[in-house]
């Protein structure tokens, strides 16, 4: 089948560059002698368009660069997406060019990828069937866009050829099934590459185009993440194996830190390394993103580091191959504590007014000092430094007001503990002279009191065992403090929430430990970590439900439903509430 697909990269709001992509791709598929070559959705204009949904000059581009890509898709029919005004709206509108010519296609629109994908957009039309002359044959078509799994397609067998799917997915960890083909029909699934911004959630176009026969075998597909062009005629090509979830993590986090760098601007990292999982996982990202020569760690020890995190955090450089520097912070937080010891204030009263930082924010304090090491050498190399926050963490708000919640980019933070140990595995095999294996085996640990001695066995509150399933449960599945409260009173919370049956024997030694750490972490949840994610860096997303992603963050009480309050008084008694 003389059919090409343009799995192009879609840069959002930037349609010069896009055409320039898609003219090139045009003139490649003519070498090929190519029938017809496909692109994604939305490829001209990009997908969300932020500020440029306003600006009329815009669209009068997008335009422009329509009728010039009908003018050179000469003796080739082209069919591509672009994104136009309408009113007083937005319409996804796909169009075919051939002869210099353009005719916009019907192609109906299904369910939206990710939160609020679809949202600013006109309905799309009812299907329609177009013609095309394929390897000198009419060949029926039939166009669609959108997430179709689930959903009837608009399209009956007996009334076409071929189904051409161009809809720009996003690589989404929790649903990577294939889209649903007309049974008894070849299918052509269009996808792009790239990042696609919104807000403060960055999405990755998964790329991995493919071409599926009619017995419902792929015999041609597109690379993972990248700008690819297919020719779908032949002999099948080699297929590309399924790439292991460890893997696809990795590449995903090294694909989503390079387009970010190079959407910003800029190709050098300072990472704050502290011999702990997540600080070695971004190591390793960075590393393979930018190149070991344009990274900088940073260890920034106090006196709660212990020798052996020191020696991982040096440990990891010289496995990557990195620069490497050790700012120790206690002298500075030393001098702040002696300060607060020392001066006094005056009241509205006129009475003397003394300062006490205690062990908590002494804590705070730690975080706070990295951040502002961090800043000065990022600045002076020219460079950004990283966040390094995982999902669990930023679910609850566990982590410092502009401490290590800072940093430009945060690349895990759609990832729950659990995917970091996964994807540093991965980088384990990549970096085998990395001491990731070894700075896993240690339990998580801030070290920032001796409550957190991570050579005694010590470390963060959060068990992730249990609670990454738990606020997973939460963020992801919409489960309350209620279901789960039931679900243990009933013996069956580990079912509930998929995680292992052992990872809670010892951790609660009484009902009300339990749900008082349930309770804990809710009002965490709903409280304080609002007010952290608001003010988190752009992220990564690679979920359908990143943190702040289904809906804008309310700051607000952490109800608790009548349903829990009875689960309660059952397990507790009446006089427990």
């Amino acid at each position: 089948m003389s059919i090409v697909i343009g799995q192009m990269e879609v840069a959002s709001g930037d349609p010069a560059r896009n055409k320039n992509a898609m003219l090139q791709m045009i003139g490649r598929a003519k070498e090929m002698q190519a029938d017809l070559l496909v692109f994604p959705e939305a490829c001209l204009s990009g997908l969300f368009l932020g500020e440029n949904f306003c600006r009329r000059g815009f669209f009068e581009d997008c335009q422009a660069f329509c009728r010039e890509v009908a003018q050179t898709a000469q003796g080739l029919a082209v069919v591509f997406g672009v994104v136009e005004a309408a009113e007083g709206k937005w319409r996804n509108s796909v169009y075919l060019a051939a002869d210099g010519q353009l005719q916009r296609l019907q192609a109906p629109m299904g369910d939206s990828f990710a939160p609020g994908y679809y949202q600013d957009f006109l309905p799309a039309a009812e299907g329609k069937i177009y013609t095309l002359s394929i390897d000198g044959k009419d060949c029926r078509i039939g166009f669609l866009t959108g997430d179709w799994r689930g959903k009837t397609l608009p399209y009956a067998a007996n009334d076409l050829d071929l189904l051409i799917h161009m809809a720009l997915e996003p690589l989404l960890l929790d649903n990577r099934a294939l889209q649903p083909a007309v049974e008894g029909r070849p299918f052509l699934r269009v996808n792009g590459a790239g990042l696609l911004p919104r807000g403060k959630h960055n999405y990755l176009y998964s790329g991995g185009s493919y071409y599926m026969d009619a017995e419902k075998r792929i015999t041609h597909r597109a690379q993972f993440l990248q700008s690819d062009i297919l020719d779908c005629r032949g002999a099948a090509s080699a297929p590309l194996e399924a790439i292991p979830e460890d893997a696809a993590l990795a590449q995903a986090l090294t694909w989503g830190v390079r387009l970010f760098c190079r959407h910003i601007g800029v190709g050098q990292a300072v990472i704050g390394i502290s011999g702990g999982i997540d600080s070695a996982l971004a190591a390793c990202v960075y590393s393979r993103a930018l190149g070991p020569e344009n990274v900088l760690l940073v260890s920034m020890p106090s006196q709660y580091n212990s020798e052996l995190t020191q020696e991982y955090a040096y440990r990891m450089s010289q496995g990557l191959q990195t620069d490497y520097v050790c700012l120790p912070i206690q002298k500075q937080v030393d001098y702040i504590r002696d300060l607060f010891r020392e001066k006094q204030g005056i009241s509205a009263a006129g009475e003397p007014l003394s300062f006490h930082l205690d062990g908590f924010a002494m804590e705070n304090v730690q975080a706070r000092e990295r951040t502002r090491l961090l800043a000065a050498i990022s600045a002076a190399r020219k460079a950004i430094f990283s966040n390094n926050g995982n999902k669990a963490e930023l679910s609850v708000g566990y982590c410092t007001f502009y401490g290590d919640l800072a940093g430009a980019f945060a690349a895990a933070a759609d990832l729950w503990k659990f995917q970091v140990y996964q994807a540093a595995r991965y980088m384990q095999t990549l970096y085998p002279q990395a001491p990731l294996a070894e700075i896993a085996a240690l339990r998580p640990s801030a070290e920032l009191s001796p409550n957190q001695d991570v050579t005694k066995g010590m470390g963060d509150p959060l068990r992730y065992a249990y609670h990454d399933h738990l606020l997973r449960g939460w963020v992801e599945k919409g489960l309350e403090p209620g279901d789960v409260l039931a679900a243990y009173r009933q013996g069956r919370l580990a079912v509930l929430l998929g995680c292992d049956a052992a990872a809670t024997e010892g951790l609660f030694p009484t009902d009300e430990a339990f749900i008082e750490d349930l309770q804990y972490w809710w009002r965490c949840y709903n409280g304080s970590g609002v007010a952290k994610r608001m003010q988190a860096p752009p992220m990564l997303a690679l979920t359908r439900r990143p943190l702040g992603g289904a809906a804008p963050e309310t700051q607000g009480a952490a109800y608790l439903s009548r349903q829990f309050l009875e689960e309660k008084r059952q397990l507790l008694g009446g006089d427990a509430l």
